[in-house]
C-alpha cells in the first residue's frame, strides 16, 4: 500500500464499489477542462478541418 502524500499514514484505498463510483464521478476534470468542453473542443475542431479544407478546394477552383 502506498502512503498519504499529505498526512503521511498509510493509504487504505477504496474499501466499496460506492467509494469508486464517487472517486470516478469526482474526477471529471483534467487540468482546466471537463470531460464535457473537451468534447465540444473536439468538435469544433473537427468542423474547423471540414472549413479549411473546402476554403482550399475553393482557392484551387478560382486559381485555375
Amino acid at each position: 500500500m502506498g502512503h498519504c502524500r499529505l498526512h503521511g499514514d498509510a493509504s487504505t484505498g477504496l474499501r466499496t464499489k460506492d467509494g469508486f463510483m464517487r472517486l470516478i464521478e469526482s474526477k471529471t476534470k483534467y487540468g482546466r477542462f471537463t470531460k464535457a468542453e473537451r468534447e465540444k473542443a473536439k468538435q469544433i475542431s473537427k468542423k474547423r478541418g471540414k472549413i479549411q479544407k473546402e476554403l482550399k478546394e475553393l482557392e484551387y477552383w478560382f486559381v485555375d
